[in-house]
């Protein structure tokens, strides 16, 4: 399967924007290369203005994804493992601290 986007990212905190403006700023990726779901419309709107992808849906992200970052606190991830468990071909970023794939 296709995937519309290079790097998908769940979790629209202060790290995740810090890697997102990172990797702008490089040129690795351009903006409409990325997306971001988050449940904070604010958080969100900051990625917007920066011509990142936005949304809600956090399996939108890890099926249109080439590489998923999962910024967010561990017990955030323990609630989201089910939904990707069962996703063909995931790859997966993480700067959670203590979180291990099983």
């Amino acid at each position: 399967m296709l995937k519309k986007f290079k790097l998908g990212v769940i979790g629209a905190g202060f790290m995740s924007k810090a890697i997102i403006n990172g990797v702008i700023a490089s040129k690795f990726l351009n903006p409409s290369e990325i997306i971001v779901s988050d449940v904070n419309d604010d958080a969100l709107k900051t990625l917007q203005n920066l011509g990142v992808n936005t949304c809600k849906d956090n399996l939108q992200i890890l099926n249109n994804s080439q590489f998923t970052l999962f910024a967010i606190k561990p017990q955030t991830f323990y609630a989201l493992e089910n939904d990707f468990s069962n996703i063909e071909n995931v790859k997966i970023i993480s700067i959670m601290a203590g979180v291990k794939k099983d």
